[in-house]
């Protein structure tokens, strides 16, 4: 069967209108399922079966009428997701202010290897021993070279055991970004926090903060993982009940859902043994594995 005809078969299939526009083209609605396309823009080559959609973007080859295979489009499919996602809540947030942040002053660098971590110069923390943030951990949280806020973590025991800065809003901040997006990593482990997201970096695996056990994701934060590629979240809160309760809810969230694959983290192969030790979270994993 020509291509031509292969095409128009392909096309019947899909129950697709078929348009032919001059002496080699076919036009049609778009063929990527995430594009809802009123009106036709996807155009066929029927003589060198390659197609693409004017609006979108999206793209086939002869291989697809031929032997069904599709070109890699996955970028294509998350900018048309990211497009969806500011359409849709354009009105319901508002941009948050930039406020400028001023770090502690720095009295000492963490100890090499505490807590299991090794990873400690490398995100930016330090310890403060002076000031309103006096005997913590200053961890900051770096956009590239900016400083978007600050989390800090008592060395000691107390009432207070993590403060933060000015313009902290953990619905819209991800940490470690700087070492998600060198990774290039297509999914992410969510853990409750910091100490846990470093510990998995440090056991090979990328691994953010979700800040507690809230749903703590706001449409900016799922738009900025989006444009870092991932496109799967393993979900793994620490092994207590509030922990198991948060992470089933977040498991049957709609919005995360329609922009990820979201997985209980006992599904990741490089957690089994975590979920098989009688450990809370990752970094007690990480210092008695």
């Amino acid at each position: 069967m020509e291509l031509k005809n292969l095409i128009i078969k392909k096309l019947q299939e899909m129950n697709k209108p078929i348009e032919q526009t001059g002496d080699i083209w076919f036009r049609t609605t778009c063929l990527n399922p995430n594009h809802n396309d009123t009106k036709p823009s996807f155009h066929i080559n029927f003589i060198t079966g390659t197609g693409a959609c004017w609006s979108c973007g999206y793209r086939v080859t002869k291989d697809f009428w031929v032997k069904g295979i599709i070109e890699d489009n996955e970028e294509i499919e998350r900018e048309l997701k990211i497009k969806e996602l500011e359409h849709k809540f354009l009105q319901k947030e508002e941009p948050q202010k930039e406020i400028k942040i001023i770090l502690p002053p720095r009295s000492e660098e963490v100890p090499d290897n505490y807590r299991g971590i090794t990873l400690w110069k490398d995100v930016g923390a330090y310890i403060c021993k002076s000031g309103k943030y006096k005997d913590r951990l200053i961890m900051p949280i770096y956009y590239d070279d900016k400083v978007k806020a600050f989390e800090t973590r008592a060395l000691f025991d107390t009432p207070n055991k993590y403060m933060h800065s000015k313009g902290f809003n953990a619905k819209e901040l991800i940490y470690p970004y700087n070492l998600l997006k060198e990774s290039g990593s297509n999914y992410v482990v969510l853990v409750e926090g910091i100490l846990d997201a470093l510990s998995g970096w440090e056991l090979g695996i990328p691994t953010i903060t979700n800040w507690g056990v809230a749903n703590n994701f706001n449409t900016n934060k799922i738009k900025e993982l989006l444009r870092l590629g991932v496109d799967t979240i393993y979900l793994a809160f620490d092994k207590d009940q509030a922990g198991l309760l948060a992470q089933e809810k977040m498991l049957k969230d709609k919005l995360l859902n329609k922009y990820f694959e979201v997985k209980r983290g006992v599904e990741l192969q490089k957690l089994e043994k975590f979920y098989t030790m009688p450990c809370k979270d990752l970094n007690e994993f990480l210092q008695y594995r």
